[in-house]
C-alpha cells in the first residue's frame, strides 16, 4: 500500500475552508510577532485564491513578481500594499488594545 505524500500548500488548502480558519490562521500568525511568518501565511492563503498568486495579482492590478516579493520571507511590503492584499483576501486589518495597564495616555 502507498502513502500519498502532500506538501504543506496542499495539506493547508484541505483546512482553509472558512473564512473563519483562514482568519484564526492569519491572526496566530501576525501575533507571533515574525513579520516573515506572517508574510508566508499571507502567501500560503493568497495560493487557496481563485487562480492563486496569478489570479490575485490580476484582481490587485499588480505585477505578479512584485506580489511574490512582497510575499516572499524576506519582503518588505508597505502598509498600503499589506491593506490592498489584506482587503482582496476578504480580510481587514484591526487594532485593538493590549492586555496591559501601561497604555500611554493620549490627551
Amino acid at each position: 500500500m502507498s502513502m500519498k505524500l502532500y506538501t504543506l500548500d496542499e495539506h493547508a488548502k484541505g483546512w482553509m475552508q472558512s473564512p473563519e480558519e483562514v482568519a484564526s490562521y492569519l491572526n496566530e500568525a501576525l501575533e507571533d510577532g515574525d513579520e516573515a511568518l506572517l508574510l508566508v501565511a499571507l502567501r500560503r492563503v493568497a495560493k487557496n485564491y481563485p487562480g492563486g498568486i496569478r489570479g490575485l495579482s490580476n484582481d490587485l492590478e499588480m505585477n505578479r513578481s512584485s506580489l511574490n516579493n512582497a510575499l516572499a520571507p524576506g519582503g518588505n511590503p508597505t502598509i498600503k500594499t499589506l491593506r490592498k492584499i489584506v482587503d482582496q483576501l476578504g480580510y481587514e486589518i484591526q487594532l485593538v488594545p493590549k492586555q496591559r495597564n501601561d497604555h500611554a495616555e493620549i490627551t
